[in-house]
Formats: structure tokens, C-alpha cells, sequence
């Protein structure tokens, strides 16, 4: 009896514990439910390995957080960003999307009339402004929608994200109080960690990096160069080491043309073929962790024409598809060198820069109808006293060539600012920033004058 309950055990345990599939098979038996189902589980866990790994490769692409505070908090965590990501988010079918905006209002005063006025790009000549000036503004005011479409189940890694964004700075003349739509960003984005691509209206892949100035215009027209307009860009990114990283950036681009000191009979037409842009950069240090610290130094340049038509009038004859060089080569650098402080710069030279920002907004000469050459940047230090205290000074200058331009034509401009900014809460912050500015043109009175902007920012 003893014998046959010990044979029984052996038989219950080893039917139990042996697999149901033959040893020699190569697939799960069709048709067995508990086949299938460890397939469904073994898929599922192929797919969640390839997510972990993708997310352990690739590199966040959310901008640093301020430093971290005297204890050695590092403030917001990624998880509270994720649960904030989740409340604004909007689910329609596997697309996510989620909105957002700065609610922006500012108050300037100026000893000096700038142009436009609201916001500046360089200070009027003495000779047709010479007395002070105060804005109100609400235009710089921003909405956006962010948007996240579902992972390819053959690619895992891979994401499809998009940005629609607008603001109300578009030309409304004088009146401040009518502020008129303008696009900033519409593209879609294929990202997959190590490579991108993108299609639609974006920054220009040209001199990246932007001052961290509390007005609308962050030196544009007075030393830092790149907007935003349609391209189609790849990005590439190449990890040697955990400390160092190779970037590699190039678009094609519309090849638009305006200026702000051109003749209105010259019309600006749509070249035949597009701007090549590019950017090549070396970041080195530790990329992750709460005290990294990535210095980044790169290299960028784009090459271009841009069509011109120019009407008949006084003595002048009519020009059809006149083709003119645009062309730029542009150092940046990003070098933080504590928690609190960081330095940042920019440097330029080119031709024909106005759709730029470049040569203070003017790319022809108005007589020669040539292009005006131009060399100018920035550089920036900022620091944090507090992790909601922090404050920036900086120098910007724009130098166009003198032998390049005519009479009336801005010759020199630049800016010294200073700012101190309170973040009241994550999400809301007030501001003060001082800035110097000196104009110059050829045969005609500079323009000087400081300016003082205090700005209120409430994200959401």
C-alpha cells in the first residue's frame, strides 16, 4: 500500500511539472489556450524589454531643471511631471493631447523711443524720435498643443510626437490692443532616440541657443541670428561614451525673404531651391543624473538665394529674378559650470541675414541692391541664488559692414541687460530686467536710450 501511494505522488507531481509541449518541439501546440497564452505573456515581455532599454539609451529631451537648493533637493521629479503631464492631457483614440500656455502680460518704460516699441529690436535715431515711451502689452501671450501619437509595435522606441503653437505678436500696426494671430510652431516629429526627423514650421537648426532675456525678442536684431520657418530636418546623435556625445543636425528650408529697410518697390519671391541648413556639435560630461553637468560646443552654417523683383520707378528700370547669396557661419556654446551657474554665447558672421535676424534686420543694400555683410553674438551668464531667485546679465552686438550700406541704413547696434526673475510658484513668475542700448546710422544721429521691463508669466 505504501508502494502504490509513493508511485501515485510521483506520477501527480511529474505530470505537474513537466511542460505540456514536448521537449523536442519548436512551437507551442495551435489550438492549446495555455499555449497561446504563454505566448501572448512571452510577446508582452519582449515589448516591455525593448521599452525599458529604449528608455535607458535615450537621452530626455525636457530641459534641465533649475539647480538644486542648499539640501540637495533636486525639486521637481520626473514623476511630478508625469502626474502634471497626465491631469492636462486629452485622449482621442491612441492619440494624446495636451495643451498649454503662458498667460504674458508686460509694462516697459524707456528713456528713449525703440522700434517697434512693445518690444525692441534697436532704438530710434535722435533725428526722428527724442522722448521717452510706455507700453502695455498682453500679445506675447501663448497657446499651444502638444501631441503624442501611439508607438509602433514593431518599433518601440519610436515615437511620433507633434506641436501646434501661436501667439498674437503678428503685425497689428500701432494698436497694441489688437493683436493679431502668428503661427510659431506646426510639425510633426519621428523620434527614435538616436535619430529624428522632422516636418513642418520649427527653429532654425542655425545658432540654437537663446539668451534667457525676460522680453518677447531674446536680442534678436542686435546679435543673436535664427527663427523659426518650414523645414524638413534629420537629426542624428551618436553616443561614444556616457560622457560624450556627437550631434549632427541638417534641414532644408524655405528660402523666404523680407527686410526691414528695403525699398517697397523690391518684391521678394520664392527661390527654386531650398536653404541648406546645418549644425554639428560635441557634448561632453555626464548626461544623466541630478547633478550632471553637459557642456556642448557646436558648429553651425547655412547656405541659400534669395529672388528679388524690383519695380520701375524715378529712373530706375525693372529687374526680374534677381538672385542673391545668403550665407552664415556660427559658433555656440553652453557651459555650465556649477548647479547655479551657467555661461552660454553665440557668434556670427554672413551675408544677407534679415530673415535671420541678422545685420539689424537688413539684408540689401536699398541702392545697390547688394548683399550687406555683418558679424556680431552674445554672451550670457546666469545664476541662481535660490531655486526661485535667479538673475542674468549679457552683451549682444550686431556690427554690419559699414562699406555695405547706404545712407539712413542702421550701422551698429547693441545691448548690455541685466535681470533679476522670481519664480512665485512652479508655474508663475515675475520679473524685472534693465537693459542699455546704442543705435547707429550712417549720415544720421545715433539713437541711445535704457529701457526697463517688468513681466508676469503664468504657465499652465
Amino acid at each position: 500500500m505504501a508502494m502504490s501511494l509513493r508511485l501515485l505522488t510521483f506520477v501527480i507531481w511529474t505530470t505537474l511539472l513537466l511542460p505540456s509541449t514536448p521537449l523536442g518541439a519548436q512551437e507551442p501546440v495551435p489550438g492549446n489556450p495555455v499555449a497561446a497564452r504563454i505566448g501572448q505573456l512571452e510577446e508582452q515581455t519582449e515589448l516591455l524589454q525593448a521599452q525599458i532599454r529604449a528608455l535607458k539609451e535615450r537621452q530626455l529631451q525636457l530641459e534641465r531643471l533649475p539647480a538644486v537648493n542648499t539640501t540637495g533637493d533636486p525639486g521637481v521629479t520626473m514623476e511630478q511631471v508625469r502626474g502634471e503631464i497626465k491631469k492636462a492631457a486629452w485622449k482621442k483614440g491612441d492619440l494624446t493631447v495636451t495643451p498649454y500656455g503662458i498667460l504674458w502680460g508686460s509694462a516697459v518704460w524707456e528713456t528713449q523711443r525703440s522700434f517697434p516699441g512693445a518690444y525692441i529690436l534697436w532704438m530710434d535715431s535722435f533725428s526722428t524720435n527724442n522722448e521717452d515711451a510706455s507700453y502695455f502689452d498682453a500679445r506675447s501671450t501663448r497657446l499651444g498643443l502638444d501631441l503624442a501619437g501611439p508607438q509602433f509595435r514593431w518599433c518601440p522606441e519610436t515615437k511620433v510626437t507633434g506641436k501646434v503653437e501661436f501667439d498674437f505678436q503678428s503685425s497689428a500696426g500701432p494698436r497694441l490692443n489688437q493683436g493679431t494671430v502668428l503661427l510659431r510652431h506646426a510639425y510633426i516629429k519621428v523620434d527614435n532616440g538616436d535619430s529624428a526627423i522632422l516636418f513642418g514650421q520649427y527653429w532654425d537648426t542655425i545658432s540654437p541657443l537663446y539668451p534667457n532675456m525676460l522680453g518677447y525678442i531674446p536680442a534678436w536684431g542686435s546679435g543673436n541670428i535664427g527663427y523659426r520657418r518650414p523645414q524638413l530636418q534629420y537629426d542624428r546623435n551618436i553616443a561614444f561614451s556616457d560622457y560624450l556625445m556627437f550631434k549632427s543636425q541638417t534641414s532644408l528650408n524655405l528660402a523666404t525673404n523680407w527686410d526691414f529697410n528695403t525699398d517697397p518697390t523690391v518684391i521678394g519671391q520664392t527661390a527654386g531651391w531650398p536653404v541648406l541648413e546645418g549644425r554639428w556639435a560635441l557634448q561632453f560630461g555626464e548626461r544623466t543624473g541630478p547633478y550632471a553637468l553637459p557642456k556642448e560646443i557646436g558648429f553651425s552654417a547655412h547656405i541659400g538665394e534669395e529672388i528679388y523683383d524690383i519695380r520701375a520707378t524715378g529712373g530706375r528700370p525693372a529687374i526680374d529674378n534677381l538672385a542673391r547669396r545668403t550665407w552664415s557661419a556660427n559658433v555656440d556654446i553652453s557651459f555650465p559650470i556649477t548647479q547655479r551657474l551657467k555661461v552660454q554665447a553665440e557668434f556670427f558672421t554672413g551675408e544677407n541675414l534679415s530673415t535671420y535676424l541678422g545685420g539689424i534686420l537688413q539684408g540689401l543694400n536699398p541702392i545697390t541692391f547688394n548683399g550687406i555683410r555683418t558679424t556680431g553674438g552674445w554672451v550670457e551668464a546666469g545664476y541662481y541664488w535660490t531655486p526661485s531667485f535667479h538673475t542674468h546679465v549679457g552683451y549682444a552686438i550686431d556690427d554690419p559692414f559699414n562699406q555695405d550700406l547706404a545712407a539712413g541704413q542702421r550701422s551698429y547696434n547693441h545691448q548690455i541687460f541685466a535681470n533679476a526673475v522670481y519664480d512665485i510658484t512652479k508655474k508663475w513668475l515675475v520679473g524685472l530686467e534693465v537693459s542699455s542700448w546704442k543705435t547707429y546710422y550712417i549720415d544720421r544721429r545715433p539713437g541711445e536710450g535704457v529701457r526697463f521691463e517688468f513681466v508676469s508669466k503664468y504657465a499652465f
